[in-house]
């Protein structure tokens, strides 16, 4: 499935880094949702979609790199839009893009960690 959702998804730009703007649009959100998803300032969003002071990007998404990675393996792709629109028990009855919204990224990706390992989420 991993293989299916990163042909559908491709995320990454030529030197391997996460390309910000097809991840944002991938998740349906503003640049102003992503800034806050990251805990950087707006126009720190559009100047890494540009290419411009990119030096602290990889550090600041390092947990987004992750989830994305975690969705490629546990949400087939023609269902994830629907997957980030429904409220989940496991991350407190948000949903998925609420808690991305919210900075709670890390929330979702050890819950799919939990998943992965069998455990009860």
């Amino acid at each position: 499935m991993r293989l299916r959702n990163v042909i559908a998804h491709p995320v990454k730009d030529a030197q391997g880094e996460v390309d910000l703007a097809v991840a944002r649009k991938r998740w349906g959100l503003t640049q102003e949702q992503m800034a806050k998803a990251l805990n950087v300032a707006p126009r720190t969003i559009q100047n890494w979609e540009s290419g411009i002071g990119t030096s602290q990007m990889a550090k600041k998404t390092q947990d987004l790199k992750e989830l994305l990675q975690l969705m490629d393996e546990f949400v087939i792709a023609p269902k994830e839009q629907e997957w980030l629109q429904t409220p989940l028990p496991a991350i407190r009855n948000q949903t998925p893009a609420q808690a991305i919204v919210d900075g709670k990224m890390r929330d979702i990706i050890v819950e799919f960690l939990r998943l992965g390992e069998g455990q009860p989420v």
